[in-house]
């Protein structure tokens, strides 16, 4: 028995190895769609996209993709956003406090003009989302 403890501890540390590697990139992923003001041209596929899709889908676009390979990989999209959402409902109040933490340190960064001319950008972003999402959310119904 003592010869498996080694093997248990290695598959349980590469384990826990991985699982931190798919929360960090979640986490980034997260931080740069939250932190970023910019937002795709209204009208773009891109736009389009990033109303009705989450995540780097963009790339997608770049790639030149056939049908057949854009229909798969939405599919692993959709099959994998299953575990996302659990993730975020686990952990989304840690990864907020770390987006909150790190918008006070760009706040501290800022002059006192730049500061709220930021939060008015951030009010102004989250927002347009409100209504993006109340917008979507109704003609889903």
């Amino acid at each position: 028995m003592n010869a498996l403890n080694p093997r248990r501890m290695r598959l349980a540390g590469m384990a826990m190895l991985a699982v931190t590697f798919v929360v960090g990139m979640l986490a980034g992923t997260a931080f740069g769609r939250v932190l970023k003001a910019d937002e795709p041209a209204p009208g773009s596929p891109a736009s389009a996209e990033c109303r009705t899709e989450r995540g780097p889908h963009h790339i997608f676009d770049e790639l030149d993709l056939s049908p057949d390979q854009r229909t798969r990989i939405d599919g692993i999209m959709a099959r994998r956003r299953i575990l996302t959402d659990s993730l975020w409902q686990r952990d989304g109040a840690r990864i907020r406090a770390a987006v909150d933490s790190t918008r006070a340190e760009i706040r501290a960064v800022l002059t006192p003009a730049q500061a709220v001319e930021y939060d008015q950008l951030r009010q102004k972003h989250e927002e347009k989302k409100r209504r993006e999402r109340a917008a979507r959310d109704s003609a889903g119904r």
